[in-house]
């Protein structure tokens, strides 16, 4: 029997407690062997990535590197990190489920891809603050998200707001330097 791996797709622009969450409960739930996160580009439905990925897969690495059922997919020798290669790169020996988020699943039908996801691993959904589960052609797994989002630590970082609840200890200060405002030096 293949190991059953959960793979977690995003831009993690910060990874933050609920990315953490999701993938430790999927992994529960689904009663996998451990969970991949794959941190991609930036992503053609959403703003522009505030850190490039070198800079987001150390955050991730360094966030998870006392977990040992999560892992950033470079761990595991998968350096191309669009999450269809990811995926690709991993389903010829592990029984895959990927999750993604409710608002990315309602556009599932725009993805370039899917159809080979699809043959490749199970698809799943997740509930997303402020997202619906209703009309997805994806299946729900019902997990309940933490209140977070990234956009929300970034826009609090940027306001010098407080963010350590919302992301792991051992990146908070890397956190709040990296999307703290960037204001020019006067010489």
């Amino acid at each position: 029997m293949m190991p059953r791996w959960v793979v977690l797709g995003g831009t993690f622009d910060p990874v933050h407690l609920g990315h953490l969450h999701i993938a430790r409960r999927a992994v529960a739930i689904l009663q996998a062997d451990r969970a991949v996160l794959a941190v991609g580009g930036a992503h053609p439905h959403r703003e522009p990535t505030v850190l490039d990925r070198d800079e987001r897969v150390t955050l991730v690495r360094a966030a998870i590197a006392d977990d040992p059922l999560l892992f950033e997919a470079g761990q595991l020798g998968v350096e191309d990190p669009s999450l269809v290669n990811v995926v690709r790169s991993l389903a010829t020996r592990n029984d895959l489920h990927v999750i993604f988020g409710a608002d990315s699943a309602a556009r599932a039908d725009r993805w370039r891809g899917l159809g080979e996801l699809r043959e490749l691993a199970t698809l799943w959904a997740v509930p997303r603050r402020g997202s619906s589960l209703r009309g997805l052609t994806i299946p729900t797994l019902r997990i309940d998200p933490l209140a977070v989002s990234a956009t929300e630590v970034r826009v609090r970082c940027a306001a010098g707001d407080d963010v350590d609840p919302m992301i792991p200890a051992a990146i908070a200060d890397r956190v709040s330097w990296a999307y703290a405002p960037r204001t020019a030096v006067l010489s």
